[in-house]
C-alpha cells in the first residue's frame, strides 16, 4: 500500500474546503462567461486567464508558501515537527504541494480557460507562449507558478536561519514581493509577440525562444527544490554536503557561458566573444560569493566546528563543515585567475584600453577578500546578532559615502581606494591599495580569532 505524506495530507485538510471550492469555479467562471458577451472581450480573456493563473499560484501561492513555516513556529508546533521521522525531503513536498494545494485548483481553472482561449477564440500562434503549442504553453505556467512557491517558501525559511520569526507579515510580504517580481517578469515573456523574440543561440546551437526558456524554467525549479531540500536539512540538524553549491555555482557559471556575446562591447572597449565569456564567468562567480556572503551566517561556533576537525584530521566530517564562502570565494579567484591568463590571447584587445585589465580583475577580487574579511570580523564577535546589518552599513560606507565625500571634494586621486574603475590606472595602482585594505583586515580578523573565546587553543585536545 502506498504510503502517503502526513504533511501533505495534513496540508491537503487544512486548505481544502466546500466554500472554496464552490467559490473558485462560480467566481472565475462567471467572470470569464461575461468576457465573451463583449466585442473584442477574447483578448481580455486570454489576457486574464495568464493574469489570474499567475495572481493566484505565483503572488498569493508565494505569500502563503512564505508563512507557512512561521505560522507553525508562531502556533509552537514547528519543534514538534522536527522531532518526529518525518525526513527532510517530504517535509519540502508536503509544504509546497499540500500546503498550496487550493492555490493549484484555482490556478487550474484558469488554466482551463487559456486552453479553452486558444482553441476557441484564437486560431494563430501570435504569442511567444503558444509559438510552439499548447503542451508548451501549459509546461511554461506550470513551471512559471511552481518557481514563484519555491521562492517563496524560501524566503519564508530565510528568518529560521537567522532566528528572526518574531513578527510572521515580513516573511509573507516578501514573499508576496518575490512572487509579483517573478511572475510579472514572466508574464511580460509570456505575452511577447513571436517576431519580437529571436531564436536563442546557445554554445553554438540554436533553440526556437520557448523551448530554450522552458528548460531554463524547469532547470531553475530543479535547483530550487535542491536548495528547498538543503535549507530543510539543516532546519532538521542534518549536514549538508558543500558540492551541492559547488555544483550550482558552476552550472550557473556554465549556463551564462553558453550565449553569444560576440555584439557586446567590453568593459576594455573590444569584441571578442571568448573574452565577454570569461568575463562574464568571473562577474557570475562574484555575484554569488557576495549573495552567499550575506546569505550563511558563519559564526564563531560553526568555524571553531571547521578547525577542529581539520586540527583532528577528520577529514571527511570536515568537508560537510566547510564555509559555503570559502567555496565561492575560491571559485571566484580559479575564475578571475583564468580571465587573467587568456588576456595574451586578446592582447590586440588592450591596446588602445585606458584601464590595466590584470588590474581590474586583481583589485576586484582584493576588494571582494577584503569584504569578506570584513563580514567574517562582525560574525565572529561576541555578539553577532546584528552582524550582518552592520556589515551592510560598512560596505554603504565603502562604497557609497566616502567615494562620493572625496568626489565632492575635488580628491579624485583617492577614489582608487574604493573603485578600480575611476580612473586611467596601471597594475600596481589598481591592486596596491585594495590588497593592503585586505591584508590589514585579515590581520585584524586573525588576532580577534585569537582573543576570542572559539579560538581552538581554549578546547580540549583531539
Amino acid at each position: 500500500m502506498m504510503r502517503i505524506n502526513p504533511e501533505f495530507q495534513r496540508n491537503f485538510w487544512l486548505e481544502v474546503s466546500p466554500n472554496r471550492l464552490l467559490a473558485y469555479p462560480l467566481c472565475l467562471s462567471a467572470w470569464f462567461y461575461l468576457l465573451t458577451l463583449f466585442d473584442g472581450g477574447r483578448w481580455v480573456f486570454f489576457y486574464s486567464s495568464i493574469w489570474f493563473f499567475f495572481f493566484i499560484t505565483g503572488v498569493w501561492g508565494a505569500q502563503r508558501a512564505a508563512g507557512s513555516i512561521i505560522s507553525e513556529i508562531q502556533g509552537r508546533t514547528w519543534l514538534l515537527q522536527r522531532l518526529t521521522a518525518m525526513k527532510p525531503w517530504d517535509m519540502v513536498w508536503g509544504k509546497l504541494f499540500g500546503g498550496l494545494i487550493i492555490t493549484w485548483y484555482g490556478g487550474l481553472l484558469c488554466l482551463a480557460a487559456f486552453v479553452y482561449s486558444q482553441i476557441k477564440l484564437f486560431d494563430e500562434a501570435t504569442w511567444f507562449l503558444t509559438s510552439e503549442g499548447l503542451v508548451s504553453a501549459i509546461l511554461y505556467l506550470l513551471g512559471a507558478g511552481l518557481f514563484c512557491q519555491i521562492i517563496g517558501l524560501m524566503s519564508g525559511m530565510a528568518p529560521l536561519k537567522f532566528n528572526k520569526f518574531d513578527n510572521e507579515a515580513s516573511p509573507r510580504n516578501n514573499g508576496s514581493l518575490l512572487g509579483l517580481i517573478i511572475g510579472v517578469t514572466l508574464i511580460i515573456v509570456a505575452v511577447g509577440r513571436v517576431n519580437h523574440i529571436p531564436t536563442i543561440t546557445w554554445y553554438g546551437i540554436k533553440f526556437s525562444s520557448i523551448h530554450f526558456w522552458l528548460g531554463s524554467l524547469y532547470l531553475a525549479v530543479a535547483w530550487g527544490l535542491a536548495g528547498l531540500y538543503m535549507l530543510m536539512r539543516k532546519e532538521f540538524q542534518l549536514r549538508c554536503h558543500p558540492l551541492i553549491w559547488l555544483g550550482f555555482m558552476l552550472f550557473a557559471i556554465g549556463y551564462c557561458m553558453g550565449f553569444e556575446f560576440s555584439n557586446i562591447r567590453n568593459v576594455w572597449g573590444e569584441y571578442s566573444s571568448g573574452l565577454n565569456r570569461l568575463a562574464a564567468a568571473f562577474g557570475i562567480s562574484l555575484v554569488l560569493a557576495y549573495g552567499m556572503m550575506a546569505w550563511e551566517r558563519t559564526d564563531g561556533f560553526a568555524l571553531r566546528q571547521f578547525l577542529l576537525r581539520v586540527k583532528c584530521r577528520k577529514y571527511n566530517e570536515a568537508v560537510y563543515e566547510i564555509p559555503r564562502w570559502a567555496i565561492s570565494a575560491a571559485v571566484a579567484c580559479v575564475m578571475g585567475a583564468a580571465l587573467v591568463i587568456s588576456f595574451p590571447m586578446y592582447k590586440d584587445a588592450f591596446s588602445s584600453a585606458p584601464l590595466s585589465p590584470a588590474g581590474i580583475v586583481g583589485a576586484l577580487l582584493c576588494f571582494m577578500m577584503r569584504d569578506l574579511a570584513l563580514v567574517l570580523y562582525f560574525h565572529i564577535s561576541a555578539n553577532s546578532r546584528r552582524a550582518g546589518l552592520t556589515s551592510v552599513v560598512c560596505l554603504l560606507f565603502l562604497y557609497g559615502v566616502f567615494p562620493a565625500m572625496f568626489y565632492a571634494a575635488d580628491l579624485d586621486q583617492f577614489i582608487n581606494l574604493f573603485y578600480p574603475l575611476y580612473k586611467p590606472i596601471s597594475v600596481l595602482q589598481a591592486i596596491m591599495p585594495s590588497l593592503l585594505q585586505a591584508l590589514t583586515l585579515w590581520i585584524i580578523v586573525y588576532v580577534k580569532w585569537r582573543r576570542s573565546k572559539f579560538h581552538q587553543s581554549r578546547l580540549q585536545p583531539c
